[in-house]
């Protein structure tokens, strides 16, 4: 009988860190990844500097004001794009360690 509730106790542990760490941690990551994404577009601007990458900075029509808007728009996206492009890359990395860091261990603990 000990074993009985034993192995109902440790299976059903089990079954919940596979599920937390299967299904709600990933989900969380997800979530944490548009979030900052989401923070990212907010602080850098990005998609208003795309929408109005013709656009004149504060209205000055001359020529003038379109080649600075223009330079302003091309070094604020590049800027932002690069930092996208890190910050995808880094969750990226992030999620497949976390998803294979389990199976990572199990090998670990049969090898040595």
């Amino acid at each position: 009988m000990f074993f009985v509730v034993l192995k109902i106790f440790i299976l059903n542990d089990l079954k919940k860190f596979l599920d937390f760490w299967f299904i709600h941690g990933p989900k969380a990551i997800i979530y944490s990844f548009f979030d900052f994404v989401y923070a990212l577009d907010k602080g850098l601007s990005l998609r208003a500097n795309i929408r109005n990458f013709f656009a004149p900075l504060y209205g000055d029509h001359t020529i003038l004001g379109h080649i600075i808007a223009l330079v302003y728009r091309l070094i604020k996206l590049f800027f932002g794009l690069i930092a996208l492009i890190l910050i995808v890359i880094l969750y990226g990395l992030f999620f497949i360690a976390w998803s294979l860091f389990p199976f990572i261990i199990l090998l670990y603990g049969f090898l040595f």
